[in-house]
């Protein structure tokens, strides 16, 4: 630009007015013409070099806007191979369209090519730079990925393939380094990566094909190529394995066993309901059933127990009739000897029944279940002798024609037969809630509720106590429900 300053100050055009001292002196009209028309020629030219100035200003200003918008597109550019020949193609077009522009004016085109040299070369140094960076990170990646590549080959089994894959990962970086795209103490390090790598990737196969062996093999001396932390890291590693391992192997026999078990308890049900069980049979797969199953089937053989422990069976009656499966407690109790025969017949009829038998029994259990908060020592008795005459109710009847109206008026008639009391009267005997709002006839269930929530929240009683108050207010509700439900027949006929 100091050029071009000078240029202009040359070329800009010095006008003054004329002397006329000077042409008083001028005796030939001849030479004041001439005189005349030399002063004129000199301020055209003047005028025709400011023009080239404004001219040249243009120029540099399109072309050097071109030129940075170019080099900044390359910015994003990841082509770097091709990005040096591009940009001097470019700059090629930027001169030939203004040499175009410039037209027969070689003095114009000359001044701006001179002047346009210098942001082209500080442009060109960029490009240049960066492309080359870019071509550098280029080629460290891909070496980066060739060598991670050729670590994971060690441990095939194969000792070619294993000294090929260390082989080609060295000539890699040794045509990187002589190259140019890593220093030698970038190759130093990257060498060291590469062998620690392949060495664990063939230590790791090791383990992932025996880590019990692996951990034999470390101890025997192999694998010395290790360093010792990680020689420690991969036996920890190679334990946790085999104890994995080990723990698959045995979850998966358990599972086999288990389908054994379960298929030869199938054959020994069927054996059972048909008859013909034996004490051969049972001897012959003892090994095929679980100590459960085995002492359950040779208690068929050689009779149940003589008397059942009401406890145990009204507890197992009442959670198989509200739909729990207890069908392995039953079978584990009968074999223990807390069951007999005829009671561990019933709880699989009940556990297995349809589904008005299902709702019978749970209504009756319902009805007569013991009471944590109204202790009846008899209740489980009472419970039981309910539960025998349903059973032996519903294997007299014709399962086929039954409805779910009909059993419940069975359920129904058994469960007053069985009460103490009429369920009409049955809170005037129960246990009156300590806030209870109405009377005893005429209770008003949730506005007790109310009043023992407002007592926890005075801190006159305790949470234990607001537990208790409000089991026992559930337990009005549910007596007074039973009640309505005795009082109202079902009109389902659905079997």
């Amino acid at each position: 630009m100091a050029k071009l300053q000078f240029y202009r100050q040359q070329v800009t055009p010095q006008i003054s007015a004329p002397d006329v001292r000077g042409l008083a002196r001028i005796e030939s009209p001849a030479a004041q013409v001439a005189e005349s028309i030399g002063q004129l020629a000199r301020i055209g030219a003047e005028i025709n070099e400011k023009r080239r100035a404004t001219k040249l200003d243009d120029l540099n200003a399109k072309a050097t806007t071109e030129l940075n918008n170019f080099v900044l597109s390359l910015e994003t550019d990841t082509d770097y191979e091709t990005q040096i020949e591009r940009y001097d193609q470019r700059v090629q077009e930027i001169e030939n369209r203004v040499k175009e522009e410039t037209g027969d004016d070689s003095r114009l085109f000359n001044l701006w090519r001179r002047e346009f040299t210098v942001p082209v070369t500080a442009r060109s140094f960029d490009v240049r730079k960066r492309a080359q960076q870019g071509i550098v990170g280029k080629e460290r990646a891909a070496l980066d990925d060739r060598l991670y590549q050729f670590s994971q080959l060690p441990g095939s089994g194969n000792p070619e393939l294993d000294s090929f894959a260390i082989n080609q990962g060295i000539l890699a970086l040794d045509n990187a380094l002589a190259n140019g795209f890593i220093t030698p103490e970038e190759e130093a390090n990257l060498r060291q990566a590469f062998q620690r790598n392949a060495n664990m990737a063939s230590a790791n196969k090791a383990i992932a094909d025996n880590p019990d062996a692996f951990i034999v093999a470390v101890e025997a001396g192999q694998f010395g190529n290790l360093s010792n932390e990680d020689r420690n890291d991969l036996i920890n590693k190679a334990r946790t394995a085999a104890e994995t391992l080990d723990n698959r192997i045995r979850q998966a026999e358990e599972r086999q066993q288990k389908e054994i078990e379960d298929a030869t308890r199938m054959e020994g049900d069927d054996l059972v309901a048909n008859g013909t069980l034996t004490r051969q049979w049972v001897q012959n797969h003892r090994d095929d059933l679980s100590p459960d199953q085995y002492r359950y089937f040779l208690k068929e053989v050689t009779g149940g127990a003589a008397s059942t422990n009401t406890t145990i069976y009204s507890n197992l009656l009442t959670r198989a009739s509200s739909g729990q499966d207890v069908t392995a407690e039953v079978r584990q109790e009968y074999s223990d000897g807390n069951l007999t025969k005829e009671d561990f017949n019933k709880l699989i009829s009940l556990s297995t029944g349809s589904g008005w038998y299902k709702r019978g029994s749970q209504f009756i259990t319902q009805a007569l279940r013991v009471s944590d908060l109204n202790p009846d020592p008899a209740a489980p008795q009472r419970l039981a002798n309910a539960m025998n005459d349903w059973i032996g109710w519903s294997q007299s009847i014709d399962v086929e024609k039954m409805s779910d109206k009909q059993a419940m008026e069975e359920a129904r008639r058994i469960v007053s037969e069985y009460s103490i009391i009429n369920f009409q009267d049955a809170v005037l005997t129960l246990r009156a809630p300590r806030f209870l709002v109405g009377s005893r006839n005429e209770p008003n269930l949730e506005a007790t509720e109310d009043e023992t929530l407002r007592a926890l929240e005075e801190g006159r009683i305790t949470e234990q106590e607001f537990t208790t108050q409000s089991a026992l207010i559930n337990q009005w509700r549910s007596s007074i429900e039973m009640m309505r439900r005795m009082q109202t027949p079902t009109d389902t006929g659905a079997r």
